[in-house]
């Protein structure tokens, strides 16, 4: 009788972890608010990314946390079952998929290039982490540095990986550099950003792009 209470009440603590976890060691550690051509989801696609760091010694599963950018609307994003390993990262692609069926880190929000606030909150809606923006380029990271524990700066994003103080903050040549010219496939001058399309900046760098 003592043994079945016993493996009862084991059943009901680990069935119910997602309730009394510590999430103080979670974080938001990266975003890009504009991510034209650095990296796809499994769609192919361009989307925003938030990336959420577990920075401490302990597993901890995100199951019902909670990513909005609106305080009024704390949950328009929710977890599934997603055991975060210790000095772990995982990926959710803000670009408005969850309702188009592609599938659970997919949430049905945008992030705005222009600035704004996005929230990480707990199943009962208390704020873990928040982190708020101005105007952002295109492929360009807002990040802790160092990681998991700094402020945010702007950088090289380190998707998935840690913020490595070697990727610069704002002085990043990236950020100086200048474009110069606009080409297509053919070399040819390109008087609009459509199509396939070449950007080429001062430092002979290239970049080759795609709007449709």
């Amino acid at each position: 009788m003592y043994s079945k209470f016993v493996v009862c009440i084991l059943f009901f603590i680990i069935s119910n972890t997602t309730f009394c976890q510590d999430y103080s060691n979670l974080v938001i550690n990266e975003i890009m608010v504009s991510n034209d051509s650095i990296i796809t989801d499994e769609y192919g696609e361009f989307d925003d990314w938030i990336e959420i760091y577990n920075k401490g010694d302990q597993i901890i599963n995100l199951e019902g946390l909670h990513l909005s950018d609106s305080y009024a609307d704390l949950d328009k994003y929710t977890f599934p079952s997603i055991f975060l390993e210790p000095d772990s990262y995982v990926i959710v692609w803000a670009d408005d998929g969850f309702s188009k069926g592609q599938g659970d880190m997919h949430a049905d929000f945008r992030l705005a290039s222009t600035g704004e606030e996005l929230f990480f909150a707990d199943q009962n809606l208390n704020i873990i982490d928040q982190v708020n923006w101005g105007q952002m380029e295109a492929d360009i990271a807002f990040a802790r540095v160092p990681n998991g524990i700094g402020d945010f700066v702007v950088q090289e994003h380190t998707f998935s990986a840690n913020n490595s103080p070697q990727s610069n903050n704002i002085e990043n040549s990236k950020l100086n550099k200048k474009l110069i010219m606009v080409i297509d496939i053919f070399g040819r001058n390109k008087y609009n950003k459509e199509g396939l399309f070449i950007e080429i900046f001062d430092d002979g760098s290239m970049i080759k792009k795609m709007n449709l």
